[in-house]
C-alpha cells in the first residue's frame, strides 16, 4: 500500500516536473551524426513507399508471388524433418542388449563382449565400452540386460556417408540379430542429452483400473503391433513382460513358531543363500571392499535345495527350512514402470518406445498409427506431435511421456504459470 501512495505521489508531482524540464520548448539542430541518420532514414522510407506502390499497382502479379511462397513454405514442411529436434550423428552410439529373465551377470557380459567385438570390425568405430547389469531401455539394474558405449572416429576421418551413425547402424544391425542369446537393439542418442535415455519417443498406456497385468499387456501389443505395421516407424519395442517366471516362497509362521525357529532368521536365511546378504567392509589397495554373503550357483539352482538349509531353533536344534517354507512357480510383471507412481494415483504404465524411419515426418508415422484406434499426443526427444487420447480397452488408455516441461501439471494449475 505504502509503495502504490509513493508511486501515485512521484507520478503526479514530480514526473511532471522533470518532464518539463527535459521537454525544451525551442527547436535547435540535432548533431550532425542524428542528421545523418535522420536523412538515411527519410530516404529508406521513401523507397519502401515506392515499392508499395509498385506493387499495388501490379497486384496481379504479387498475389502470384505470395502463392508461390507459400507453396514453397508447404514444400519445406513436407521435406524438412518436423521433430522436436532431428535426430543426428553426435559420434557415438548406445546398444541396448536384453536377455532371458534371470540371465547371470556372466552370462550378459560374454554377449556384451561379442557385441563389442561386432562394433569394433566395423571400420568407422573407435572405442566401445561395456557395462553389464544395466538396462538402457528401461533404466533399470538387472543381470539380464547390458548396455554397450561405442564412439566412433572423428568427422574428419567419416566424410563418407558409408560411415555415418545411419549407415554404421544399418551395417552391423544383421551382424546383431545373429546373436541368439539376446535381444540387441542399436540406438541412436537423443539429440539433446537428458531429453530421454535415446532417441525416439515413447508411449505408455496406463491402467485407471489397478486390473490384471495380462490384460495391460495385451493392449501394449496392440499398440506394438500395430505400430509395426507402419511404414514410418522402427525399432518399435516394449520391455513389458506380464509373465516371468519366479520362484515364491511362503514361511508357515505358525509352523515356525512351534517348532522354535526365530522368524527373522528364517528369512535372513533365504536371503544369504537364494540372495546376498551385506556384512561389512575393508580397505586395501587403496580401496573399500565389500564383505557380501552368498551361496555357491549350484547350492541355489532349484527349490528342493531348500532341505539342505537349516535354521537354529531357540532350543539348539536345527530345523529345516523345507519343514516351515513351501515353494511354487509363479509369475509377475518385470518393467520398471509397471510400479511408477504418478502424480495422483497408483496406475501401470508399461510403455512402448518407437522411432522415426530417416527422412519421415511426426505426421505419417504418429497420426497414421492413430487411425489404427489409437489417438495421442505425441511427445518426447524424437518428436512433439498433435493429438488426443483414445482408451485401448475399458480402463486403459495412452499417455505421452513427456520430453517437455509442463507447467500447468507441474503446479496442478493453469493460473499459477501464467502468473
Amino acid at each position: 500500500m505504502i509503495s502504490v501512495i509513493l508511486s501515485g505521489f512521484v507520478a503526479l508531482t514530480l514526473t511532471p516536473a522533470l518532464a518539463a524540464l527535459l521537454l525544451d520548448g525551442s527547436h535547435g539542430h540535432p548533431p550532425k551524426i542524428l542528421r545523418k541518420f535522420n536523412e538515411w532514414f527519410d530516404r529508406l522510407t521513401e523507397s519502401y513507399t515506392a515499392g508499395v506502390r509498385w506493387v499495388l499497382k501490379r497486384a496481379t502479379l504479387a498475389v502470384a508471388v505470395f502463392a508461390a511462397f507459400l507453396v514453397a513454405i508447404l514444400g519445406l514442411f513436407k521435406t524438412v524433418p518436423g521433430s522436436f529436434v532431428p535426430p543426428e550423428d553426435q559420434g557415438f552410439m548406445l546398444i541396448a542388449a536384453i536377455l532371458p529373465d534371470s540371465a547371470s551377470l556372466d552370462r550378459s557380459d560374454a554377449v556384451a563382449r561379442r557385441i563389442a567385438e561386432i562394433v569394433m570390425e566395423h571400420p568407422a568405430t573407435e572405442f566401445a565400452s561395456v557395462l553389464t547389469g544395466y538396462s538402457l531401455l528401461d533404466s533399470q539394474y538387472k543381470t539380464n540386460a547390458a548396455t554397450v558405449f561405442v564412439s566412433l572416429r572423428d568427422f574428419e576421418e567419416r566424410t563418407d556417408e558409408a560411415m555415418s551413425l545411419d549407415a554404421v547402424i544399418a551395417s552391423i544391425q544383421p551382424k546383431l540379430a545373429g546373436i541368439q542369446d539376446a535381444i540387441v537393439i542399436p540406438l541412436n542418442p537423443p539429440p539433446i542429452p537428458g531429453l530421454g535415455a535415446q532417441g525416439g519417443f515413447e508411449l505408455w498406456v496406463q491402467d485407471l483400473t489397478g486390473g490384471d497385468p495380462r490384460r495391460l499387456a495385451q493392449a501394449v501389443q496392440q499398440l506394438v503391433a500395430g505400430a509395426k505395421q507402419d511404414p514410418t516407424l522402427a525399432g518399435v519395442n516394449s520391455t513389458f513382460n506380464p509373465t516371468s517366471r519366479q520362484l515364491s516362497v511362503k514361511v508357515d509362521r505358525e509352523k515356525a513358531e512351534t517348532l522354535g525357529a526365530p522368524i527373522a532368521d528364517v528369512y535372513g536365511s533365504l536371503q544369504s543363500l537364494f540372495g546376498s546378504l551385506y556384512v561389512s567392509q575393508y580397505n586395501r589397495y587403496g580401496r573399500v571392499w565389500q564383505v557380501v554373503l552368498q551361496a555357491e550357483p549350484e547350492f541355489r539352482s532349484s527349490p528342493e535345495d531348500l532341505r539342505t538349509i537349516y535354521v537354529r531353533g531357540r532350543s539348539g536344534e536345527m530345523v529345516p527350512l523345507d519343514a516351515i517354507t513351501t515353494a511354487r512357480f509363479t509369475t509377475a510383471r518385470t518393467c520398471s514402470a509397471l510400479q511408477r507412481l504418478s502424480r495422483r494415483e497408483d496406475q501401470r504404465q508399461p510403455g512402448a518406445r518407437l522411432q522415426l524411419r530417416p527422412g519421415h515426418r511426426r505426421d505419417g508415422g504418429a497420426r497414421r498409427t492413430a487411425a489404427r484406434g489409437l489417438r495421442h499426443r505425441v511427445v518426447g526427444a524424437g518428436l512433439r506431435g498433435e493429438a488426443g487420447r483414445r482408451r485401448l480397452g475399458p480402463g486403459v488408455r495412452v499417455r505421452p511421456d513427456h520430453g517437455v516441461p509442463d507447467p500447468g501439471g507441474q503446479y496442478e494449475s493453469w493460473s499459477l504459470p501464467a502468473a
